[in-house]
């Protein structure tokens, strides 16, 4: 490295620390977050893993072209959100206290369920057969409106 691009570097190793400080504050909730801070370590570990598996292919260590897309997706607040979950998951292990218990659902709410929201969250009863006819008549008239506009659009007379 010439001293010319001494300032540079400095100054891009500057930015990353200050992105890596904002990216640590996204995972904790408080200053003493066990699931945060085991969340952050998950992070790390996959990001040690890009740079290394980057390495690997290439033969060079990822630019900062390379690295973006991956700090991108890391950044987003879902993946963070699977970071805790996991955390949550590996230190409920540890303890024993999570062993035998299965993971808590998504919330129903937050997906397309077509009826079967409180069917799905509480597997034990049994499938409400308005809601399975109501998909059924759904997706049939899916198929229907798509041949005909199959036969309409590419298929012209």
């Amino acid at each position: 490295m010439s001293p010319s691009d001494a300032p540079s570097q400095e100054g891009k190793d500057a930015d990353e620390t200050m992105a890596e400080a904002a990216l640590f504050t996204q995972f904790l909730t408080e200053a003493e977050d066990a699931t945060g801070l085991a969340a952050y370590a998950l992070h790390r570990r996959a990001r040690l893993d890009f740079i290394r598996a980057y390495a690997e292919r290439t033969g060079a260590e990822p630019d900062e072209a390379a690295l973006t897309p991956f700090m991108i997706g890391e950044m987003m607040a879902s993946r963070i959100d699977a970071y805790r979950a996991e955390a949550a998951r590996l230190i409920a292990q540890q303890s024993g206290a999570g062993t035998s218990a299965a993971p808590p659902l998504p919330n129903p709410k937050r997906f397309l369920t077509w009826g079967l929201g409180e069917a799905i969250a509480h597997a034990q009863k049994p499938l409400p057969w308005r809601a399975l006819a109501l998909r059924l008549l759904v997706l049939l008239a899916a198929v229907v409106v798509t041949a005909l506009m199959l036969r309409v659009l590419v298929v012209a007379p």
